[in-house]
């Protein structure tokens, strides 16, 4: 999974931790982000920030939820 990786999650070692990566995915965007269409089809989601311009594929909460790892 794309946001366990991001999150630095083993998902074979550290199980019990995948529900992190989940809820950064299924929470809405923060305020600023919005989704925007894949770069090629089939390709992952994006996101961008409307102030800033930036634009990735890592979920915006993944950064955030980084935060609370222990």
């Amino acid at each position: 999974m794309h946001a366990a990786r991001a999150l630095g999650i083993d998902l074979i070692a550290q199980p019990e931790l995948a529900f992190l990566a989940e809820l950064a995915l299924s929470l809405a965007l923060p305020a600023g982000w919005v989704l925007v269409p894949p770069a090629t089809r089939g390709g992952p989601p994006r996101y961008r920030n409307s102030v800033s311009g930036i634009v990735t594929t890592t979920h915006p909460l993944v950064s955030f939820a980084a935060n609370f790892r222990v």
